[in-house]
């Protein structure tokens, strides 16, 4: 405490005398108060040093409490937990439980960091991948598709049979906001299934199983392509009858559906099954006569040479280009098979490329594609419309006999109905010499008498939507008339 005083003294002179007046002034008093300040670990309850409990320091000596400290928080914080699962479609959920860290440490702020990568050592290399977790109330998680595993959180591709795996590491780590250090870090190795049959929208490369023809691997497909054959190399009009003859070429274009492919045909084989992996029943391996015509975007046209293979399967495969180089997959070249489709390649020399329609009463012999001749004498045969059926009672020519080959009754001719036997209560119909048929329900109909207003028989009806009142009416009076001689016979 200060105290001054202050005394002022004034002189007054006059013509005859002096006079002094001595005048005191008002004291001041300053008091200035001063304290001890608190020792590291402390802080000030009130005006009371206060010693921070174990695992606390005080930040601010003067503070009005402690913070724990980072090393404190992170003992007794519980690990993180996670799932990965293919959610069908090429597509995968990843979530990860978190505890909630303490709002301020003594150090700083602490925040939790995510990160996913092919390696270990890669993790937190960087936060690309951590800005693609969505925080939520108890932890975070993250939707990705299959090509997004090759972006930003990287895993990579392990191929099997019947699906591929996504393998890697996720990292969870605390890090201290203020120094990007981080403090504790956790590393869980992460694997997630694709079947392949989900992989189509992702990437059509990878819809199907590998397998290997003539030591090359490729990726088998019979997945949204379409294979179209057409008759020549103007792509115009397509071939829908698939047969050819020996060394013919055959003129195809394989249409891609997934966009962002380059397509180029590269092999073809003829095969007597569908199953691409039956190399024991390749006939014919045609990729040396494959003839790339044009490749573009999304289809190839090309042609190839037929070899002899009755009834066969068409197996053609083309090489994708991958238009953007980034989703490229393992540097690997992506082949894909188009849908098989069945094929007649005959000798040249049968006589199933004989045309017989120029000859009257001709058709091709059934087994013209076993013939080896070529010429009409040989393989043209009569039809049926030429054979007399009416040799056979109750027999008439086949309506198709123009186009069917037949020397026999058996091969041309076909029963009429006037030469089957109804049952009881049924009569033929009227027309049945006129109608083809073996059975009652073609051949027969039903009739019934009545009285009509004169009392004399009625024409019969009938139940038959084919036959008709009128022809029922014609057989009954017969049926009468022979009921009526019956009776005198047996009288006589």
């Amino acid at each position: 405490t200060i105290t001054r005083s202050t005394t002022t003294i004034t002189t007054i002179t006059t013509s005859t005398s002096t006079i002094t007046v001595s005048t005191s002034t008002a004291t001041t008093t300053t008091t200035t108060t001063t304290s001890t300040p608190c020792a590291a670990g402390e802080y000030l309850d009130g005006s009371t040093c206060t010693e921070c409990e174990e695992g606390f320091d005080s930040r601010d000596p003067q503070g009005p409490a402690c913070l724990p400290t980072a090393n404190y928080s992170l003992s007794s914080l519980p690990d993180p937990s996670h799932t990965a699962v293919s959610d069908g479609y090429g597509i995968a959920r990843f979530s990860i439980s978190l505890a909630a860290l303490p709002d301020e440490v003594f150090e700083g702020t602490l925040n939790w960091q995510i990160d996913m990568k092919d390696s270990a050592d890669s993790l937190f290399s960087d936060l690309a991948c951590d800005s693609k977790w969505h925080r939520v109330q108890e932890g975070a998680e993250v939707i990705l598709t299959f090509s997004e595993l090759s972006a930003d959180c990287t895993l990579k591709i392990s191929a099997g049979n019947s699906s591929i795996a996504r393998v890697g590491f996720l990292g969870v780590a605390v890090t201290l906001v203020e120094t990007d250090t981080i403090l504790k870090e956790w590393q869980f190795p992460v694997e997630v299934i694709f079947p392949r049959t989900e992989l189509f929208s992702a990437d059509p490369s990878l819809a199907r199983d590998p397998i290997v023809l003539d030591a090359h691997p490729i990726s088998a497909g019979t997945f949204h392509s379409t294979l179209t054959v057409y008759q020549t190399d103007a792509f115009t009009s397509e071939k829908t009858v698939l047969i050819y003859r020996t060394g013919e070429l055959a003129f195809i274009e394989h249409r891609i559906a997934e966009e962002g492919f380059n397509v180029t045909a590269s092999r073809a084989l003829l095969s007597e099954s569908t199953d691409p992996e039956n190399m024991t029943a390749v006939q014919h391996n045609l990729s040396d006569s494959v003839e790339v015509i044009s490749s573009s975007a999304g289809l190839t046209r090309f042609s190839v040479s037929l070899l002899t293979c009755s009834h066969c399967i068409l197996h053609v495969w083309s090489t994708l280009v991958v238009a953007d180089d980034s989703r490229r997959l393992a540097e690997q070249q992506i082949v894909h098979q188009a849908e098989p489709i069945l094929i007649e390649v005959l000798s040249s020399t049968t006589c199933s490329f004989v045309d017989c329609s120029q000859l009257p009463n001709k058709v091709l012999r059934t087994d013209a594609d076993n013939v080896t001749e070529n010429n009409t004498e040989m393989c043209c045969v009569d039809a049926c419309s030429v054979f007399d059926c009416s040799r056979t009672p109750h027999m008439a020519v086949r309506t198709d006999a123009p186009s069917i080959p037949g020397s026999s009754s058996e091969e041309c001719c076909q029963q009429l109905c006037s030469g089957f036997n109804c049952p009881q209560s049924l009569v033929l119909r009227a027309d049945a010499e006129n109608i083809f048929g073996d059975s009652a329900e073609t051949c027969c109909q039903e009739y019934k008498e009545n009285l009509s207003t004169t009392g004399e028989p009625a024409a019969a009806t009938t139940m038959s939507s084919e036959g008709g009142e009128d022809a029922a009416a014609e057989v009954v009076p017969r049926l009468s008339l022979l009921c009526l001689l019956l009776v005198l016979l047996r009288e006589g």
